[in-house]
């Protein structure tokens, strides 16, 4: 049973020790829902008794610093940052299937490709945009004097994940009686992905799969998105992700289902495709609606395809909305109560999970969370600044 919350928040003094305790409390609990309430209660509670004993906080935060630090270094709310933002609380324990088996190029033709799980690959209509340009950033924060999160470009032309889309397009009944326009609606959302480029694949209401931009190249599918895995973090991810678009909607009307049996079927066969090719992770397939953020308004889910009801576990993948959105933890961004509400409860648990770590991250390094929102979206901007360079400098190299 242990000490009743409320009777050990008077014994535990507020601040590092305290995000200590609850950090390792918070582990215990397998179940990420009732270790988000945990959190939450928690983390009012520290929040009450915070002023108060701000100055004691302070004062064990930066001798345990002064402890585990160079005498050279300087204790500054930045260096708190840096030294406990990463890694976060404990995140929630996700299921990861295996590697999908090797699977080969059994033929290829002028308009086709078969794989050896079964896949057919319409390339009829392929297009090359421009050259992909890896750029992912090191999660473990700051080593022999490197800016936060340095620039990492390795292997360059080799997609770090997936991101995976809805066209939001019009839908008809999957139904022998809608054959037809079933059929015109697809020719037409293929027709007009492949002009803007939208996504490097497209799988229509029937399964069929059809490469629009070649996988080398990058498709304008992210925008303005983040995300990250154990090791990096991924900003912009035009350049790093490729992206699987459904002729779908992702709140269907009418009673409508989201995608077809088939869709479903050639949506796994084309994920473990890519997975086996590039070596992509269980945790870097992910939704449209996970990665978008509009930097204007520092919000998630600026475009919000996906946001419900993606089926991980027909892809063969683990239900990553669990997991705390990479925007809310690294780089400061927030959302508003009517995203929570779209997103229903599945994406829910990432955003609410993202913000708590935000608050519990602010209580160790004794820095309000307003003020630690602030320096984490001075870093987002460092990180963008220098995207901006790289850009610039490989454009004067051309």
């Amino acid at each position: 049973m242990g000490v009743p919350l409320r009777s050990a928040s008077r014994l535990a003094p507020p601040g590092w020790i305290t995000g200590t305790v609850l950090h390792l409390c918070a582990g215990r609990i397998a179940d990420p829902v009732s270790r988000l309430r945990f959190l939450r209660r928690s983390t009012v509670l520290v929040e009450e008794r915070r002023t108060q004993a701000k100055r004691t906080m302070m004062a064990v935060a930066i001798g345990l610093s002064i402890v585990f630090m160079p005498t050279s270094s300087i204790i500054t709310a930045t260096s708190l940052l840096r030294q406990h933002a990463i890694p976060p609380p404990e995140r929630p324990s996700l299921q990861v299937p295996g590697k999908p088996a090797r699977i080969w190029l059994v033929e290829k033709k002028d308009d086709f490709e078969v794989y050896s799980n079964g896949l057919r690959i319409e390339t009829r209509g392929e297009q090359y945009h421009s050259h992909r340009n890896l750029r992912a950033f090191d999660r473990r924060g700051p080593d022999k004097g490197q800016p936060d999160h340095p620039l990492v470009v390795a292997e360059p032309n080799r997609p770090a994940g997936i991101v995976f889309h809805t066209t939001e397009s019009d839908i008809a009944p999957f139904e022998e009686s809608h054959n037809r326009r079933l059929q015109i609606l697809a020719r037409g959302v293929l027709g007009y992905v492949r002009q803007i480029k939208a996504y490097h694949y497209l799988i229509d209401r029937f399964g069929r799969v059809y490469r629009v931009v070649k996988e080398d190249s990058i498709a304008n599918h992210a925008g303005n998105s983040i995300w990250g895995d154990s090791k990096r973090l991924y900003v912009n991810l035009n350049d790093s992700f490729l992206g699987v678009a459904f002729e779908a909607q992702t709140r269907p009307q009418d009673g409508f289902e989201t995608i077809s049996e088939a869709q479903q079927h050639s949506g796994r066969i084309l994920t473990d495709m890519l997975r086996a090719k590039y070596g992509i992770t269980a945790e870097n397939c992910v939704t449209h609606a996970q990665v978008s953020v509009n930097p204007d308004n520092w919000g998630v889910g600026a475009h919000t395809d996906w946001a419900v009801g993606f089926p991980f576990a027909a892809m063969g993948l683990p239900d990553n909305y669990s997991i705390p959105l990479p925007s809310l933890t690294q780089f400061g961004f927030t959302y508003d109560v009517s995203y929570v509400q779209l997103s229903e409860a599945r994406l829910w648990k990432g955003l609410l999970l993202g913000h708590e770590e935000q608050r519990q991250a602010a209580n160790v390094a004794g820095m309000r969370l307003t003020e630690y929102r602030a320096e984490l979206r001075r870093r987002y901007h460092g990180i963008y600044q220098s995207i901006k360079n790289q850009s610039t400098r490989e454009d004067h190299q051309e």
